[in-house]
């Protein structure tokens, strides 16, 4: 008794020093680059704190923002703030520092405070690091103690470091990178950044061209340090080159292209220019193409070759685009003029139809698995002037014939591309590997003769379209889609197979359709933002499956399965569960302010004490908390041990009693709303 007084009177006396606050969502403590807290009801890009370790002397600075009402407490006298926010360790051991943002909302940490370190050491005294590689520095403190440490280098034109250690490797060279605790202790590491070999030099080496032609030459560098590259051209009367490789044929010849890299490798290119063509004919003097799409426009050249322009006479049917493309713009038909570049040409007739009111590719669906085939078509008007011709981005990955059958052969991403009247169409499809795991959602179903149900298949990894079937059709049907239908009452198996022989199977018992249906609760009062639960039974040997309705669907929801949650403000609302032969039972649902209290089997204290709330255990005892909130059908809470090696406590507020000491036992309504409960067991 004595020793319960004593503690008694310790908490009176912290219900005057501290007073009373509540806890309250929004709000977070953050610890910054620079080691100074911040407390914000913003969302920082910073790591989020519940706890500081400190040493002797440290000192942090703690900025309280978007509130003028801030205050700190703490519970011990060895751990102090002042009112500007500056944070003090005078002797080690354990606070709670509570940093009220007003009157009555306060957030809360742990701060341990050990003994100020005697030294800092790192774990290598050499380390050495590629150019543009990170790493981290180990490093360490004595025993039992802590404390912030800063980060700086000798030279961050070689290497940088952050507060937290890491480094990374700007240049080639050698610098320090320093340690320094906050009270003054120094270590210092060497960190050597790594001088690369030359890089490889590769480049095409023959190129081919003709003349008034431009091309680029492939020139790259692998590994290496930032070297660059240089070109020139030994031969500049029959070809150029600029700075990025861009070669200009001017002449027949061959030429040779000398490619540099900045680390001292030289590597050749052979480029050989033949004649331009001395005549060009379209391949059909007719082009058609839709309004909107690029003609495809072929050529035969003699006496030569290289690549050909293409101009339209008539810029209100056709113009040239920034690709040299012919792009339909008008309709009706125009002269178009195809030149070679030594500047033979020939003419043709470029014919723009109306575009069509459908010209769409359709494929079956968009993702596959291995060894699936599904059907292409375009759905268009095209003519036989403009025939389709299907083909895909990438071979390796699915096939297409002309009749529009596509294959998956290997895992990945390919578009299936459908070309014709200028017009390009696209799909892309993604291509899994066939699944070797498959199970529907649950192993045992039931419903009432009429029910449908949907078997919600799981992949392990992987994909595939399932094939669905039943043992029992008379029981139950299955459609392509997993759509089960109760027939009559008996039991069926319900089975989904891949193309690998891959099987899922669930059990399916029907029963005669109920005629009645009555929910465990007729009337349920929450909280804002809260959830509860109905059960429901059915007349004797009957079932059926429910279907649910929300009069207000602003204030409610459901999950199908029974659960009711709140998802608006207070108000009154109905959900009314019916099932197949049209009985139906209705629940009223009272939405009402979030809980403020809560009612526990525990000795109260009083109302302004730190704790509210007193439990005397001995070890090995077990007893319920028992938390209540007057007024709600179902609360949602969670309990937490903030001493789990002295009382643990399980999510329904059941304690037991480990070992002797004092525990903090913290309820949490699911408002944010809090109570702690002092547990002394001996």
């Amino acid at each position: 008794m004595k020793k319960l007084a004593l503690l008694l009177a310790l908490l009176l006396i912290l219900t005057l020093f501290y007073g009373v606050g509540m806890a309250a969502s929004g709000w977070q403590v953050y610890q910054l680059e620079d080691g100074s807290i911040c407390v914000t009801d913003e969302s920082l890009d910073e790591e989020v704190i519940t706890s500081l370790e400190l040493g002797v002397g440290e000192t942090r600075y703690i900025e309280v923002q978007n509130t003028s009402e801030y205050k700190f407490v703490s519970s011990s006298m060895y751990v102090k703030v002042d009112k500007y926010g500056m944070l003090l360790c005078e002797g080690t051991g354990r606070a709670t520092l509570r940093i009220y943002y007003t009157s009555a909302s306060y957030v809360e940490i742990r701060v341990e405070v050990s003994k100020a370190p005697g030294s800092v050491k790192f774990s290598k005294d050499t380390v050495y690091i590629d150019p543009g590689q990170q790493s981290k520095l180990g490093y360490s403190l004595p025993r039992n103690t802590a404390g912030w440490v800063d980060f700086y280098s000798s030279n961050e034109d070689v290497v940088e470091v952050n507060n937290k250690g890491e480094i990374f490797a700007v240049a080639p060279g050698r610098a320090q990178v320093y340690a320094e605790t906050y009270n003054d202790k120094t270590a210092e590491c060497t960190v050597i950044v790594n001088t690369p070999s030359p890089a490889k030099l590769t480049v095409d080496s023959e190129l081919t061209g003709y003349c008034y032609e431009s091309f680029h030459i492939n020139a790259s560098l692998e590994g290496g340090y930032r070297e660059t590259l240089s070109f020139e051209s030994l031969n500049p009367d029959i070809c150029e080159v600029d700075s990025k490789g861009n070669v200009s044929c001017l002449k027949e010849g061959i030429a040779m292209i000398d490619v540099r890299s900045s680390g001292g490798k030289k590597v050749s290119c052979i480029v050989t220019v033949l004649p331009c063509a001395q005549s060009i004919a379209p391949e059909s003097d007719v082009i058609y193409v839709y309004q909107g799409g690029k003609a495809e426009v072929r050529a035969v050249t003699s006496g030569g070759s290289g690549a050909y322009s293409l101009e339209s006479l008539d810029k209100s049917i056709a113009v040239t685009d920034t690709d040299g493309e012919l792009l339909a713009v008008g309709t009706g038909s125009c002269p178009i003029r195809i030149t070679a570049p030594g500047g033979a040409y020939a003419d043709a007739t470029l014919v723009v139809l109306p575009f069509p009111e459908e010209c769409t590719l359709k494929v079956e669906r968009t993702s596959m698995a291995v060894g699936e085939t599904i059907r292409c078509g375009v759905a268009s008007a095209y003519t036989a002037s403009m025939p389709i011709s299907l083909s895909v981005s990438d071979p390796g990955i699915l096939s297409v014939d002309a009749n529009g059958s596509v294959r998956a052969l290997v895992p990945g991403k390919a578009k299936v591309i459908a070309k014709g009247g200028g017009l390009t169409q696209e799909v892309e499809i993604e291509v899994e590997a066939m699944s070797r795991s498959i199970s529907f959602e649950r192993d045992e179903y039931m419903a009432g003769v009429g029910d449908t149900l949907s078997f919600k298949l799981i992949y392990s990894s992987g994909g595939g379209l399932p094939e669905y079937g039943t043992t029992n059709a008379s029981v139950a049907s299955v459609d392509d889609e997993g759509h089960v239908t109760a027939v009559a009452p008996g039991d069926a198996v319900i089975y989904a197979r891949l193309l690998n022989g891959t099987e899922a199977r669930s059990r399916i018992t029907v029963y005669e359709a109920a005629t009645t249906v009555k929910p465990n609760i007729e009337r349920a009062v929450i909280g804002v933002g809260d959830f509860v639960q109905v059960d429901f039974s059915f007349d004797e040997g009957r079932y059926s499956n429910i279907i649910w309705h929300v009069d207000d669907a602003s204030l409610i929801s459901h999950d199908g399965e029974g659960g009711i949650r709140s998802i608006g403000g207070t108000g009154s609302a109905r959900v009314v569960a019916s099932i197949i032969t049209g009985a139906e039972a209705a629940i009223a649902v009272n939405v009402i302010d979030a809980p403020s209290d809560m009612t526990l089997d525990a000795e109260r204290l009083t109302q302004n004490s730190l704790f509210t709330d007193y439990v005397a255990m001995s070890v090995d005892e077990v007893r319920p908390l028992n938390p209540r909130f007057p007024g709600y059908t179902s609360v949602s809470f969670t309990v937490e041990s903030l001493d789990p090696d002295i009382v643990s406590a399980d999510a329904s507020g059941v304690l037991t009693a480990l070992n002797e000491g004092t525990a903090q036992i913290r309820i949490s309504c699911y408002n944010g709303y809090t109570r702690t409960v002092l547990v002394e067991v001996s």
